[in-house]
């Protein structure tokens, strides 16, 4: 969680910056029992929309493309940022199997 909140309050976001996102991501695909088939598309689709800080293909997209209009921008804005929104969609709509998950039995210790 504290990964998360620095991510989605940072003013400044670097593309390496949502390497972190695995983080969380991980332990959402290794739990995915205690989240229903909607989440788990969802951390599909966040890891699809990773694709897009990928610098090499947006440097070729961009030397390809001649974008200048502030539509364009503001999607590929969008675009970029899918994947911190989306997370924060996740986080806000599946906080409770999120936090159910945490009384999963491989998280308890054993009595002595």
């Amino acid at each position: 969680m504290a990964v998360s909140f620095w991510l989605l309050i940072s003013q400044t976001l670097w593309e390496h910056y949502l390497t972190m996102l695995f983080i969380p991501l991980i332990y959402v695909v290794a739990v995915r029992r205690w989240f229903p088939p909607a989440a788990r598309y969802l951390v599909g689709t966040i890891c699809a929309l990773c694709l897009g800080q990928n610098l090499i293909l947006m440097e070729l997209l961009w030397t390809r493309v001649a974008i200048r209009s502030v539509a364009a921008l503001i999607a590929i804005g969008l675009f970029k940022a899918a994947p911190l929104l989306l997370t924060l969609l996740l986080l806000w709509r599946y906080h409770r199997s999120l936090f159910a998950s945490y009384t999963a039995p491989e998280w308890t210790c054993p009595s002595a």
